[in-house]
């Protein structure tokens, strides 16, 4: 839903904009201390953070007598996380608007990046190929550089020789091949897809283009630590290097906007390198820094909650109920029953939060969950997942499940934070005949529901009859139609 993708792309610029700037702050620091590769190492930090946002979040588990009831009225579960100031009407949702918005800045970022690529491409003149993945450019300014993310080249200014003596050349070499053997280019070509993705974020483009100086700065280390005792020959080299007046998005270049490299490249040729054992204590720092950035963003995300029993069941009651839940998870009809007769809790979770009941439910073994209600598993009990059983068996379509769910007296109209209701579900994933049987079933056809998630930024319900309706299901729509139902 429109509503989901806007908050998830809110959450990773917020995640990746904290340690954007944790990285601004550190990056000149640790480069002092630890030289220009540590430094560099820790831009991981941001894709880090990126990664713990969709990662699942933590649940843990509710005493079920110190909590309201999992599964509750319409009216309880607008008061807890649906209730909004007015409703939003579906054909205003302003989170359509806001997407479409987005995608069109994607579109001008994407087109504007391809633009930026051919001018300086462009610039380089002819290309002749030399050997597998080098190219003699026709210009004379721009070069060594190398071009393209996927299939990088190296291209050699036209007066390479003339510019470069043998010990420079090798040297220039070295920096280059540095790049291509730190999948540099790949990287920045990542960077580059991120600035269009997130076009309007100043922190990613200002991530973007401080990265690449540090990549830069990262390589000249990787060449004095190649070529100890030739610093002031690399230095004359970079004396030597010519900065293109245009951007490169996908390769690897001294940015065309920074300052000139002098100022930069020289200072830290003149101050060495760090030793063996100060590289060392930089790169766990700069593991630390990863780490820390991704535990701390997924720390940082709202807990879910499972409820629990009020009671610790024993060590021999918890063995039994692991039988059960085994049993229920491999199919297996005579080990459920042989759990149930000897006391195994027909209502015992797994350590997620899931019951025996929903394990068969999503599998449809009719068999075991027909066992397992006759025992007097309850159906509507809070669950991982969908939230309730029927949500799950609505959502894969099992009208077999649902229909004996409903007879031990699930709620039909149940209202879960994660799926919304049982039709809500069903019409999405565009299960007819589940419809039908909640809908004969006294299912409300007009009784709104959230996004199938657990965040929605706008506060937004739609109707049966809206989820049908933009999911292109119309013979369901008709159906609901035909029942009353309204957008």
């Amino acid at each position: 839903m429109a509503s989901e993708a806007l908050f998830l792309l809110l959450k990773l610029n917020l995640a990746a904009g904290a340690a954007i700037l944790a990285v601004l702050a550190m990056r000149a620091t640790i480069r002092s201390w630890f030289g220009a590769r540590v430094a560099y190492a820790l831009w991981l930090a941001v894709p880090a953070a990126a990664v713990a946002v969709v990662l699942p979040a933590r649940e843990i588990m509710v005493d079920a007598a110190a909590k309201a009831p999992a599964v509750v009225s319409q009216g309880a579960v607008a008061k807890a996380w649906l209730a909004a100031p007015l409703p939003v009407d579906a054909r205003l949702d302003p989170s359509l608007l806001i997407l479409a918005a987005w995608a069109t800045g994607v579109l001008l970022a994407l087109t504007v990046l391809v633009w930026r690529q051919a001018a300086f491409m462009g610039s380089l003149g002819r290309l002749r190929r030399e050997t597998k993945g080098v190219f003699r450019s026709g210009a004379v300014a721009t070069g060594p550089a190398i071009i393209g993310a996927v299939w990088p080249k190296l291209i050699l200014p036209r007066d390479f020789e003339a510019r470069f003596d043998a010990e420079e050349r090798e040297m220039v070499l070295a920096h280059e091949r540095v790049h291509l053997r730190r999948l540099d280019p790949a990287i920045n070509g990542f960077a580059a897809l991120a600035q269009c993705l997130n076009w309007f974020n100043p922190l990613i483009h200002l991530a973007t283009h401080t990265m690449r100086i540090d990549q830069e700065l990262a390589c000249d280390a990787a060449v004095m630590a190649e070529f100890p005792k030739a610093r002031r020959r690399y230095a004359e080299a970079i004396l030597k290097t010519q900065i293109a007046s245009l951007s490169l998005p996908l390769g690897c270049y001294w940015p065309a906007l920074g300052a000139h490299p002098l100022k930069q490249r020289i200072a830290m040729l003149k101050r060495g390198l760090p030793d063996k054992r100060r590289m060392a204590a930089g790169a766990l720092v700069a593991a630390a820094a990863c780490l820390s950035s991704g535990c701390i963003i997924w720390v940082a995300q709202p807990l879910g909650e499972i409820q629990a029993s009020a009671v610790p069941a024993s060590r021999a009651q918890e063995k039994l109920n692991a039988k059960l839940l085994s049993a229920a998870w491999r199919g297996n009809l005579s080990g459920a029953e042989a759990a149930i007769a000897s006391g195994a809790d027909v209502n015992a979770r797994t350590g997620d939060g899931t019951t025996a009941l929903v394990i068969v439910t999503r599998a449809e073994d009719m068999r075991i969950l027909d066992l397992l209600l006759e025992h007097g598993a309850d159906p509507n009990l809070r669950v991982a997942g969908e939230g309730a059983a029927l949500v799950a068996a609505a959502k894969r379509g099992h009208a077999g499940a649902a229909a004996a769910l409903l007879a031990h007296g699930a709620d039909v109209n149940v209202m879960t934070v994660e799926e919304g209701t049982p039709l809500a579900t069903a019409v999405r994933t565009g299960h007819l005949e589940v419809v039908k049987h909640l809908a004969e079933s006294g299912a409300d056809v007009n009784l709104e529901s959230p996004p199938p998630a657990m965040w929605n930024v706008f506060k937004v319900k739609h109707s049966p009859l809206w989820f049908a309706v933009n999911g292109d299901h119309d013979s369901i729509a008709q159906y609901l139609r035909s029942k009353g139902a309204v957008m």
